[in-house]
This record gives structure tokens, C-alpha cells and sequence, in this order.
């Protein structure tokens, strides 16, 4: 598989960088962290409402392929069953979304650090972060990238707490439907890595139950912090990258990801960080789906 090196290089710095900056903070003293500016403060009666509804959004530049970007602020589900506001970016492809809507693909980040300043939405590189993020775009699907609770917002952060993780990351989904040029499409796709590899698996066991009104069609998940598995022969979607294809049962009681490079071979998830191209197929027949059919 071809990788283009310079972009690679790039977002591994992009990555390294966000890591160095938060890195610190592990050495100081541990208390209630506060909120990063006044975006991602909430009052009570902000903070009261379904999951997933949106409190806020401001537009963001520079995102890749002219499409419209967001840093919104959203309502969630905490470690307790507990109203709890979620910052994120939304990142939405140029024109009108189709008739039924534009898929969406969930991005959960890895490790960025564990207090709020360490939130990928602040950072300055953060579209580079978002790996797959131009070729999704020009492919007309939606991106939603959680922070995940406590980052950005105020903390703690649940580090590695799997439900919560994915709470943030399918009400970032619920959040981007409400945003021009998304449509009412319902149907979306994880794909995270590192701690967000332990994010996706979790959204593909809570999905179904937590969000009844979307329709997960695909799991994806590199390098996870914690792992489960099952058989999956018979995957109904799978994410493709470059000449290796990512695969994950939805329907699976415990989700795991299995990466394919030919037909009996079953090899570990490429890095992230070298995506050639990125497509929605069918496990089935090995056809692509098209992103109409999400």
C-alpha cells in the first residue's frame, strides 16, 4: 500500500505535539479541572436536556476538501447516569446533503491527555489529527470528533472508562444531525484508535441499546487500549483502508476488528496515520457500498 509521507510525517507530529504540550499535566496536583474558556462552560439549565441535542456551535477554519467545520457543545450522559455537556468538532462536506441524508463517520481520538486544556478541539492542528479525516470528506460523509467528557469541558476526565467514551462519541453523532447540510440520515460508522479503539468497540456494544434511533453499520478499531472479540466471519460492514480492509460485526455481543490483506490472511491494524483511502464495503460480497446506502 502506497503512503504518502509527508502527510503521514505531518500528523504524526500533529499527534506528538498535542501529546508534549498535555504531557505535564500528569504532574500536577490532582482537583477539579475547569472548563477552557467560555465556549465550553454550561450552566445548569444549559445542561438539562436529551442527550445529544446541541448547546452550542461556532464555526471553525482551515478544515480540508472546503468543508465546513464546527467546535459545538453538547449535551451527554456521565459516569452516573448524570446530565453532562460533551465539547467536540463536526466537520460537514461542501453542498447540500443528499435527500436521505449523509452518513456519518464517528472519529474517537487517542490518548491527548487528561485535563480539559488537552481537548483535540483546542488544538492547533486538529483536523490533522483526525486520521482518514479529507478522504471521508471528499467522499461526502459527515465527521463527528468528540473530545470525550472532561476534556475541554470540566473535568475529570473518565481516562479509559469505556461507556463513557462512548456515550460522548454517539451523542457527537446525535449532535451533528442537528447542523446545516447533514440531513436526517441515521445511519454511522466508528473509527477511532489507541483510547479510541477501546472507544469504538464500547460504541459498538452500547449503540444499539443507547441510541435506538441510529443505525451503527460498521466498527473500526486500531491499536485498542482494551480488547474483546468475536467471530467475524460474517461481518455485515466493514471500513476499507487502502489495500487493507478493517472489519467488525455490529451485531457481535463483544465487537472486535479484524484487518484482512488478502483471504485468509489476518494481520494487526495499520497505523492510523497511513490511510490511503477510506471506504464503506460490504463484508458480504467484498462490493463497495455506496455512501447513499448507510
Amino acid at each position: 500500500m502506497k503512503i504518502a509521507r509527508p502527510i503521514a510525517a505531518a500528523s504524526r507530529v500533529a499527534r506528538y505535539l498535542g501529546v508534549l504540550l498535555c504531557a505535564t499535566a500528569l504532574a500536577l496536583p490532582v482537583g477539579r479541572a475547569h472548563a477552557q474558556t467560555a465556549f465550553y462552560q454550561a450552566s445548569a439549565r444549559e445542561i438539562a436536556g436529551p442527550p445529544g441535542t446541541l448547546i452550542r456551535s461556532e464555526p471553525m477554519a482551515f478544515a480540508p476538501a472546503g468543508a465546513q467545520a464546527y467546535r459545538v457543545l453538547y449535551r451527554s450522559t456521565g459516569m452516573h447516569g448524570e446530565p453532562i455537556v460533551v465539547s467536540g468538532v463536526i466537520i460537514v462536506p461542501p453542498g447540500p446533503a443528499p435527500a436521505a441524508g449523509r452518513p456519518i463517520v464517528a472519529w474517537a481520538h487517542p490518548t491527548t491527555g487528561v485535563v480539559p486544556h488537552c481537548a483535540p478541539s483546542l488544538a492547533i492542528f486538529v483536523f490533522q489529527q483526525m486520521a482518514g479525516l479529507r478522504q471521508l470528506v471528499e467522499q461526502g460523509a459527515v465527521v463527528a470528533a468528540t473530545d470525550y467528557p472532561g476534556l475541554g469541558t470540566p473535568g475529570p476526565h473518565p481516562y479509559l472508562v469505556g461507556d463513557s467514551e462512548a456515550r460522548a462519541v454517539i451523542d457527537s453523532v446525535r449532535a451533528a444531525r442537528s447542523l446545516p447540510g447533514v440531513g436526517d440520515g441515521n445511519s454511522f460508522a466508528v473509527w477511532g484508535h489507541s483510547q479510541g479503539g477501546q472507544a469504538s468497540l464500547y460504541t459498538g456494544l452500547i449503540a444499539k441499546t443507547y441510541a435506538q434511533e441510529l443505525n451503527l453499520v460498521g466498527v473500526a478499531a486500531a491499536a485498542p487500549a482494551t480488547a474483546s472479540s468475536c467471530d467475524a466471519v460474517s461481518c455485515r460492514a466493514a471500513l476499507s483502508f487502502g489495500n487493507s480492509r478493517l472489519t467488525a460485526d455490529p451485531s457481535c455481543t463483544a465487537t472486535s476488528v479484524r484487518v484482512r490483506s488478502g483471504p485468509d490472511t489476518v494481520q494487526s491494524t495499520p497505523a492510523p496515520f497511513a490511510l490511503a483511502s477510506v471506504e464503506l464495503v460490504s463484508a458480504d460480497t467484498g462490493a463497495a457500498v455506496p455512501s447513499s446506502a448507510w
